[in-house]
């Protein structure tokens, strides 16, 4: 489509964009979620699409990661039909299946058991017969996987939170961030096996090769379009921590407001993030 002319859109550009969103042969909903602008309002059609294409001005990597956010979102959402196009979108894109493993199992801890079913529905016959692209997935540079980095020490011999295990998950936070988080302390005082064992799958979920620092981006989406400041500002430090560009952080809070929420869920991250970034 011609998106520099919003007054005329020709029945030739509708169909040419009806094409473009069936080449690729994903879920319909790249057509569907897109045809009531196209058949009624086309100029809006294309607002939307300048739009989307504004939000990775420039930023590398900046269309995978987010086919990988809407994918940890919509795990979060359980909504299958969302999970299976962002699967196809990651494939074609090289991640392999043992990244997309990684996002699983981290989505599962947002999603829970309703999130972990949903991925079973919408692609557990894919991910059987899944391909790995020869070349792989281009993501930022500097990203890369780090299985380390996530843990602090924890003794997993026992579901027991230990004070040794306490004091290693303090010194972890205080280290990488800057300061314990209050969910954390007062998980401590008030349910430490919830604790131990929430953090213990947190420093397991990434075990397939993808890059440390795609945690704390999906996890800033997913605050977003939640609007936990707390955890926005917690992920936005550890994102620093691990050498994530500031550019980055932005990307995945204004892609969420984007496609997500609008811009009321941007005022939550001025007041969570404003003198983080001033200051990156």
């Amino acid at each position: 489509m011609d998106l520099d002319n919003l007054e005329v859109t020709t029945n030739d550009e509708v169909n040419a964009e009806f094409l473009r969103l069936l080449a690729n042969r994903q879920a319909l909903y790249d057509l569907s979620s897109e045809l009531i602008m196209l058949d009624y309002r086309p100029e809006f059609a294309k607002l939307h699409r300048r739009g989307s294409r504004s939000l990775g001005h420039e930023l590398k990597g900046a269309s995978l990661l987010d086919s990988l956010g809407h994918l940890f979102v919509y795990i979060h959402m359980a909504w299958e039909t969302g999970i299976l196009n962002t699967v196809h979108s990651c494939r074609r894109q090289g991640v392999t299946r043992d990244q997309l493993l990684d996002v699983f199992m981290a989505g599962q801890m947002t999603g829970g058991p309703r999130g972990a079913e949903n991925i079973y529905r919408a692609v557990w016959m894919m991910l059987r017969d899944y391909r790995d692209r020869p070349q792989p997935a281009e993501f930022p540079d500097g990203w890369a996987p780090d299985a380390a980095a996530f843990r602090c020490g924890l003794d997993l011999s026992t579901p027991e939170l230990t004070l040794a295990d306490r004091e290693a998950i303090f010194t972890w936070y205080e280290r990488t961030i800057g300061y314990v988080p209050s969910s954390v302390s007062f998980s401590a005082d008030n349910h430490p096996r919830f604790l131990k064992n929430y953090r213990a799958k947190w420093e397991g979920a990434f075990r397939g090769g993808l890059p440390k620092q795609m945690l704390p981006y999906m996890t800033l989406r997913y605050c977003t379009i939640n609007g936990f400041r707390d955890g926005l500002r917690e992920n936005a430090l550890l994102a620093r921590a691990w050498g994530m560009q500031r550019e980055y952080v932005i990307h995945a809070i204004m892609s969420s407001a984007y496609y997500m929420n609008g811009l009321p869920a941007v005022s939550v991250a001025q007041e969570a993030l404003s003198d983080i970034l001033k200051d990156w």
